[in-house]
């Protein structure tokens, strides 16, 4: 008799076990088909990706290394953009044209690697803690003082898309054209190394000097290239300019009264997957490293924002615009500390 309990007690515990097995053996199963068809979806989306943005790399090897940073942007900003949608975040991410960049990548590829600042600033405190009621808003587009989004490309001549922008902007508010100017007329006259950096002043000088092309005569090729000193030129004819620290408050009154201004302020390649909102983060320097242009301000959802044309084309932002917080801090990033417009 107990010869057969301990047989049927054996047989249980096998049929337990080998339950057990199965049951490890079919979530195996599954977590295989859902790991599967997650990398197929992410696959997909590669593809898109690469189809949407004219994405060709030189090597198998060079590919796999963009799709591994292509799934970690993906990560990123499924992360970021539920903490937006609970409202802890005031701007979404999303696959832009740099999505196949980790940070540090496109940190390096443009350049930003050679100004990181020593320290960062963290902000702690804002000028208020609730949502922003204000009516406030102005936009130069809406008066046709804005050409279209250019895209500097590889070439780190944002200094010159900055200048450019002011001078478009001056052009119409002084003889009603807005006529698009030619960056590389700039790029390629002005000195050896304008694809390295360098300031807005030095551009509006040569230009002060030199006359402009229009971009129609002398195309922007996001490169270097001879100077083309048979090309016609045009007079933009200003006084003067002038480069201020200013507050927000007086910022704003240099808008409306100057037209678009030339800002610089600091950024990073935490940018490069910003789609649309209102950017902030708590933590930035104001040690300032790119150059763009201020075109308007206003409020989005309860948050102020100063409107930034950037030189980054149309396939980031939104469609190639940031919204950058107006109404937090005092120089926040830098944005106030270097405003130049033209007169």
């Amino acid at each position: 008799m107990k010869r057969r309990v301990d047989k049927c007690l054996v047989e249980i515990f096998e049929s337990s076990t080998n339950q057990q097995k199965m049951k490890a053996v079919l979530l195996t199963f599954i977590l295989c088909l859902v790991i599967s068809e997650l990398y197929c979806s992410l696959e997909h989306e590669w593809n898109q990706f690469k189809v949407t943005y004219n994405k060709k790399y030189k090597t198998s090897r060079e590919e796999q290394r963009r799709f591994k940073a292509f799934k970690k942007n993906i990560r990123e900003i499924t992360n970021h953009n539920t903490r937006f949608k609970k409202g802890l975040e005031t701007f979404e991410k999303g696959l832009t044209v740099f999505a196949d960049l980790t940070k540090n990548q496109f940190d390096k590829k443009y350049g930003f690697n050679l100004f990181k600042p020593k320290t960062m600033i963290v902000y702690t405190s804002t000028h208020r803690h609730n949502k922003s009621a204000s009516t406030e808003y102005f936009d130069w587009r809406e008066k046709g003082a804005v050409t279209p989004i250019k895209d500097q490309g590889i070439c780190g001549s944002c200094w010159i898309f900055s200048a450019i922008g002011m001078l478009e902007g001056y052009n119409l508010l002084k003889t009603g054209q807005l006529i698009s100017l030619s960056e590389q007329n700039v790029v390629d006259c002005f000195s050896s190394s304008s694809c390295k950096g360098g300031f807005p002043v030095d551009a509006i000088h040569y230009v002060k000097e030199n006359g402009i092309s229009t971009a129609a005569d002398y195309p922007y090729r996001q490169t270097q290239d001879k100077c083309k000193g048979n090309v016609p030129r045009i007079t933009i004819d200003f006084e003067g300019f002038n480069t201020l620290n200013v507050t927000e408050d007086g910022l704003k009154k240099l808008l409306i009264k100057f037209g678009p201004l030339g800002i610089s302020l600091y950024v990073s390649g935490v940018w490069r997957l910003y789609k649309r909102g209102v950017w902030y983060q708590k933590e930035c320097s104001d040690n300032i490293n790119h150059a763009v242009i201020l075109v308007g301000y206003g409020t989005e959802n309860g948050e102020d924002y100063w409107l930034i044309k950037n030189s980054w084309g149309k396939s980031w932002g939104e469609d190639g615009y940031i919204k950058i917080a107006r109404n937090r801090h005092e120089n926040y990033c830098g944005l106030t500390k270097d405003v130049m417009y033209i007169y």
